[in-house]
């Protein structure tokens, strides 16, 4: 998928990513980006071990992107710990690097788990066979609900972690309609008709 957020490294680039994540030990003999995402650029790599690994690049700096989509590689690479520890299934964080070295851009190598998109395939399914999976997923997202922090908001950022979800929503939304001001991009609703309405409702938070 095409995107202003994606730009293509070169092979000589990835070559040198490999080099560096792997000790110079390691190298890449198959290259081929993956489509489905539309933020990040990745790459499905088949070293020369034949072990297959996925290399994830964050946006080139200097496209603009919405004030919470800032920081997400690191947030991405920090969520990914939080839930090897719930024993929830995801893949392996093998490398990350945000020293900016090799490249202008954080990215981070991970295992590669072979499978397809279920909104892809779930028509091939009986019911028997969708309720069993549905029920996978119920349980992995259980666990994930059952993870408590002290805040609410960014795992990355201590300027936007709230005690409450009232004040992080507000937040979130403030920095929305900020960001479609920026652009000049016209919204439905003022500013202040959407923090009234957010206040209205604060007390059922």
């Amino acid at each position: 998928m095409k995107s202003k957020t994606k730009s293509e490294l070169s092979v000589n680039k990835i070559s040198k990513i490999i080099s560096k994540a792997f000790n110079n030990k390691k190298s890449a003999i198959s290259i081929s980006e993956l489509n489905e995402g539309c933020f990040n650029n990745s790459y499905k790599i088949i070293l020369n071990d034949n072990s297959t690994i996925v290399l994830k690049i964050a946006p080139d700096p200097n496209v603009e992107v919405l004030t919470y989509e800032k920081g997400l590689m690191k947030t991405e690479v920090l969520a990914n710990k939080i839930m090897k520890k719930a024993k929830i299934p995801t893949p392996e964080i093998i490398f990350y690097d945000d020293s900016l070295s090799l490249i202008d851009r954080e990215y981070f190598i991970m295992s590669y788990i072979d499978g397809v998109a279920l909104n892809k395939v779930k028509d091939q399914f009986d019911e028997t066979k969708m309720n069993s999976l549905i029920q996978i997923l119920a349980k992995n997202m259980k666990s994930l609900g059952n993870i408590n922090y002290d805040y609410f908001g960014e795992l990355n950022n201590k300027n936007k972690q709230f005690k409450t979800w009232y004040d992080c929503f507000f937040s979130m939304i403030n920095d929305l309609i900020d960001d479609a001001d920026k652009i000049n991009l016209t919204l439905p609703f003022s500013k202040n008709e959407a923090i009234n309405i957010i206040k209205k409702y604060g007390s059922f938070s």
